[in-house]
Formats: C-alpha cells, sequence, structure tokens
C-alpha cells in the first residue's frame, strides 16, 4: 500500500499501521493528532519525507514505531511532538536524514531497541535531544 500526499489533522492516529508490512508512506502531514504516524508490529516500512507536527495528545508522538522491524525512517519533519520519534522494541531499522525539530524529546528509545542505523539526523531546539532506558552502549551516526 502506498499512501501519499495526505493531510490528516485531529484524530487519535493519523496514521494506524498494525500487521501492516511493506507498506509506504511517502509525502503526508499529520498534525494536531494524539500520535502522528503510529507504525506498530511491521516490517520492511518505508517512512518517507512526511511531516508530523503538534502532535501532543495522550501518547504525543510524532512518530511511534512499534515493533517494527527492517524498516526505513527518513527525511521526516517531526515538528512540536511531545516526542519527535518513540521507539519501542524495534529492531534493525534505518533511521537517516530527519529533521527532529522543538520536541519535548527528539528520540526516545525504551525497550531494547537494537540494530538501528542512526544518522544524518538535525536534532534542533528539544527540550532533549534523546532519552533512552538502556544502560547498553547506543550506536549512532556509524559509531560504536
Amino acid at each position: 500500500v502506498l499512501a501519499e500526499n495526505n493531510t490528516i489533522r485531529h484524530t487519535r492516529y493519523g496514521v494506524h499501521y498494525m500487521y501492516s508490512d511493506d507498506n509506504r508512506l511517502v509525502d503526508n502531514v499529520a498534525a494536531d493528532n494524539g500520535v502522528g504516524y503510529a507504525l506498530m508490529v511491521s516490517e520492511g516500512l518505508t517512512v518517507r519525507n512526511n511531516t508530523a507536527l503538534r502532535n501532543d495528545g495522550g501518547s504525543g508522538h510524532g512518530i511511534l514505531a512499534k515493533d517494527i522491524e527492517d524498516s526505513t525512517i527518513a527525511g521526516n519533519h517531526l515538528v512540536a511532538n511531545r516526542n519527535g520519534l518513540y521507539l519501542y522494541n524495534a529492531q534493525g531499522n534505518r533511521l537517516v536524514d530527519n529533521l527532529i525539530y522543538r520536541n519535548g524529546i527528539g528520540i526516545h528509545s525504551a525497550a531494547v531497541s537494537n540494530n538501528a542505523v542512526v544518522a544524518g539526523n538535525s536534532f534542533v531546539r528539544n527540550g532533549r535531544a534523546a532519552k533512552t532506558a538502556r544502560n547498553s552502549l547506543v550506536a549512532w551516526n556509524g559509531t560504536e
């Protein structure tokens, strides 16, 4: 499924993928929702060039990636959300070239989210750039 060039406002979830493998979400705007893009229990997603703006409801995530595997989240603008990007048990994903601007927390990684490539992202004026509950090493920008 290709979801492209949509604007979603004032809903619980702008987009909610669950058990939705190999879908593409491109050039959309999700604004003023509880969660901009809720991506759950899926693999092989492409989430590219979307905007998540002012999603600050009960959850307040620009992009929620829960149990997502082998997916690409790239070139998105995550602006003024409670959490720009929230990762929960997300494995083997590429998080690259995103603008993460004026969120409470830029990226919040929880529940053992491993093996991600996190590179080329711009963190600008977030309350906190990144938060993780893990004590182990997290590799970003191709380093360990």
